[in-house]
């Protein structure tokens, strides 16, 4: 992959995600309460329902899941909705409170310390 000039970038060889390493972030965006109204207003004004249905369909029946990098949550609020089977519970560096049948929370999923295991943790496309 050619470099990045913002961050050191990798891809996965099996499934191609893309991430990258923290620490090596030139400009890092700032993940408080007021990140998704500032930065990213339009794309929490208009989820992407239709993927959320797609990946919505393939998580089988009764599991839990852990949407990392949740944002808002409008993906888990979306499944709390469709599918009252789940366990839900959204991970992001920005604050969320808890809301009914959704746990939230703050941190990075790569130094957070989880006490379960999670079944589904969405890859998204």
């Amino acid at each position: 992959m050619p470099a990045h000039p913002e961050a050191e970038l990798f891809v996965c060889p099996n499934c191609t995600h893309a991430f990258s390493k923290p620490e090596s972030i030139a400009h890092a965006e700032r993940f408080d309460s007021s990140y998704a109204e500032e930065a990213h207003k339009r794309w929490f004004a208009h989820p992407n329902i239709k993927l959320f249905r797609r990946v919505a369909d393939v998580i089988p029946t009764g599991v839990s899941v852990l949407d990392v990098g949740c944002g808002q949550g409008d993906f888990l609020r979306y499944l709390s909705t469709l599918r009252p089977d789940l366990k839900l519970t959204g991970i992001d560096l920005a604050p969320n409170p808890d809301v009914s049948g959704i746990r939230f929370l703050q941190g990075d999923v790569l130094t957070t310390e989880f006490d379960e295991h999670f079944d589904v943790v969405p890859r998204w496309p």
